[in-house]
């Protein structure tokens, strides 16, 4: 008697950990979330992902809502890639203006922020972005 091909394989299910598919993504966290300094704005970051969880390009960062200040990217540092977790860090400083505008003029105060990211770019991670900053 001739066993059959196949007839002893396992079904077993395998999860195969990677990164997530190569585009861009999107991420808004709410005021005082996540590194988010703002007390009224989303933050917005955003970026693009090649096929093997690399960031291409320059990742930015933007923010919505209620803008009781102004927010100018200054600097992006280099993106360091870790190929053994699927994350990347990089830096992005920026001017913030705080107060408002009458005729051209600022009432208020100016500063200089950092803001130091990490993204995990595994498909199975829990925190996929971390967030702080520095003035």
């Amino acid at each position: 008697m001739s066993k059959q091909p196949g007839s002893n394989k396992a079904n077993a299910f395998v999860d195969v950990d990677g990164p997530k598919p190569a585009g861009l993504y999107r991420y808004s966290f709410q005021p005082q979330e996540n590194g988010n300094s703002s007390y009224f704005s989303n933050m917005n970051i955003s970026y693009n992902l090649d096929a093997n969880g690399r960031i291409v390009g320059t990742p930015s960062i933007h923010f919505t809502g209620i803008n009781l200040f102004s927010w100018q990217p200054a600097q992006s540092s280099l993106i360091s890639f870790n190929s053994n977790t699927l994350s990347s860090s990089f830096a992005i400083t920026g001017s913030t203006t705080f107060g408002i505008q009458v005729g051209g003029f600022n009432l208020g105060w100016s500063s200089t922020i950092t803001f130091y990211i990490t993204i995990n770019s595994d498909d199975q991670a829990e925190t996929p972005i971390i967030v702080s900053s520095k003035s």
